[in-house]
């Protein structure tokens, strides 16, 4: 009998446990759920979106001279009845159309400008400048903008082959306020006075036919060359839309993590304008400005690649993290007297978003 007893009281505390696990069991109603992949794989789809932040952009800004100034035309010489605008000054065509060959429609700035002995007045205004320029900047981090749509071709378990197109837009600004040594060529055009008694100046007429009036026919005058300084900016504003398309490989390297690569060609639609604001300073005193721009849209083919980093944030998001190399031909802006150049040879790329497996 005592050789049986410890027995029986090992088979009962072998069967304690396995009845505890049966009523939890039939407590839960039933066995759990094998869990859902973090990464399925029944996605063919994705698309992502987000912000990015584009490094290596320049732009070069250059002044190949002589460069013509861009402003109101002088007027021919020895035509009456003609408008005429200058630096210190002006004679148009009064509302009288110069009835007798007169005009109350003139005006200039300093009293240097009167030329007693002769009986005229004398108007000039620069027509070119003669200078280089050759000044670089960086853009530094631009922010802008990042979308990506793709799908599978193939599977081979964890690797997946497949496609992507793909838009960036990135915004520039640019501006160059260098200070540039200059020869410059002016105009020089005469006006009688006709006898009269010139208000002093500053004068400026009006176009009623009604005050002091002088003979609207200009006499032309050697032309002046002197030195001086270009001040002011130079700025290229430009969108950068970059447009891509190439293969990818998508490899889940952990349940929630994968790393897609691809590669392929780009293209750049670049619309831009280079702008200026630009004073004379010239050396004997007497200031002049311009202003101006030129705009067209570049377009400009290249290739790409880049890395992206998937984290699963939930079954049907992830957050990436991607860096892209873009190469694309350079866009060039102005003429060929004034120019700006945007470089995009080595184009860096981080981006930061969202991407959606469906």
């Amino acid at each position: 009998m005592s050789s049986i007893a410890p027995s029986n009281r090992v088979v009962s505390a072998l069967r304690i446990p396995a009845l505890l696990g049966a009523t939890g069991y039939l407590a839960l109603g039933a066995a759990p759920e094998p869990m859902v992949p973090l990464y399925p794989d029944d996605w063919t789809r994705n698309f992502r979106i987000g912000a990015s932040l584009m490094f290596n952009v320049k732009a070069d800004f250059t002044l190949n001279g002589p460069v013509s100034v861009n402003r109101q035309p002088t007027g021919p010489v020895g035509q009456p009845g003609a408008d005429h605008y200058y630096d210190d000054g002006y004679v148009r065509v009064d509302s009288t159309g110069n009835a007798g060959g007169d005009t109350t429609y003139w005006g200039y700035d300093n009293a240097s400008q009167v030329d007693l002995a002769n009986n005229r007045i004398v108007m000039r205004s620069v027509r070119s400048f003669d200078t280089t320029e050759d000044f670089s900047e960086d853009a530094g981090a631009s922010p802008g903008l990042d979308v990506s749509y793709g799908g599978h071709i193939r599977d081979w378990g964890r690797l997946r082959f497949g496609w992507e197109a793909g838009y960036g837009f990135t915004p520039f600004d640019f501006k160059d306020s260098s200070s540039l040594d200059a020869t410059f060529v002016r105009d020089v055009q005469a006006f009688s006075t006709g006898g009269i008694a010139l208000p002093p100046a500053p004068y400026s007429g009006g176009p009623s036919g009604i005050g002091p009036a002088i003979p609207d026919v200009s006499t032309a005058l050697p032309d002046e060359i002197l030195n001086g300084t270009v001040n002011g900016t130079r700025e290229l504003d430009v969108n950068l839309h970059a447009l891509r398309a190439g293969a990818t490989l998508f490899w889940r390297f952990q349940p929630r993590w994968a790393l897609v690569g691809s590669v392929g060609p780009a293209m750049g639609l670049v619309p831009g304008t280079y702008s200026y604001g630009e004073t004379f300073n010239l050396n004997d005193g007497s200031v002049a400005s311009e202003s101006g721009e030129l705009s067209h849209t570049e377009v400009v083919f290249g290739g790409y690649a880049s890395a992206t980093l998937h984290c699963r944030v939930m079954q049907s998001a992830d957050v990436y993290l991607g860096v892209q190399f873009m190469s694309l031909q350079n866009a060039e802006f102005g003429n060929s007297q004034r120019e700006a150049t945007l470089d995009l040879g080595a184009t860096f790329n981080l981006s930061l978003g969202v991407n959606w497996p469906f």
